[in-house]
């Protein structure tokens, strides 16, 4: 009898994970890295590293100031 339970558990189970998969249509779109590649040369790549380790952004622990202005810099970067 349990394993008749455990059997009609499991197959509940998937059938709820397959279903809600279904549902859920993603598109990838697929980007040639050479482009951005291009467009980053070897100063500003050195301009902005140095400036990212800098004393400018306090050190960078979870929910500090500098974790936040820094996570603002990279995002801006890009």
């Amino acid at each position: 009898m349990k394993s008749l339970f455990s059997i009609a558990t499991l197959s509940l189970l998937f059938v709820a994970c397959g279903s809600s998969q279904k549902g859920s249509k993603t598109s990838t779109k697929i980007v040639d890295p050479s482009i951005y590649g291009q467009t980053i040369t070897q100063e500003d790549l050195k301009t902005s590293l140095y400036q990212f380790a800098s004393d400018e952004f306090e050190g960078r622990e979870t929910g500090a100031e500098g974790q936040k202005s820094s996570q603002l810099f990279k995002r801006t970067l890009h």
